[in-house]
């Protein structure tokens, strides 16, 4: 999905005033009869026709946001529990408690052993 207001370089709670003057600006760098790219203008008059419109803003917000959301979780997932590089972190966290409570319970063995 693409993200307008970074196509129009605005923040999310702009003003209708501050789209159009965004738009007016890019519009006039990009357009093909200046010398722009029509592909660019293309996705600035896009932008425009959504965020322009307020029941068009409303739907893409709510849109955009789930979207957003669903995102970024799916980028923490794949920086987190991936592990496919590292497979001892893999299995070292798998077995963390295994790991912990086999520590504690010899530390325990060799203590009692050790007193008299």
């Amino acid at each position: 999905m693409k993200d307008y207001y970074q196509i129009l370089d605005i923040i999310e709670n702009a003003s209708a005033k501050n789209i159009k003057k965004s738009y007016h600006k890019l519009a006039h760098k990009y357009h093909p009869d200046r010398g722009g790219c029509e592909q660019k203008f293309k996705e600035i008059n896009e932008a425009y026709q959504i965020l322009s419109n307020k029941e068009k803003k409303e739907q893409y917000d709510r849109c955009s946001y789930s979207f957003k959301s669903k995102k970024n979780s799916t980028d923490f997932e794949s920086k987190y529990k991936s592990t496919k590089k590292y497979p001892i972190i893999n299995w070292i966290l798998h077995h963390f408690w295994d790991i912990l409570f086999f520590l504690f319970y010899t530390y325990v063995f060799l203590v009692c052993s050790l007193e008299p």
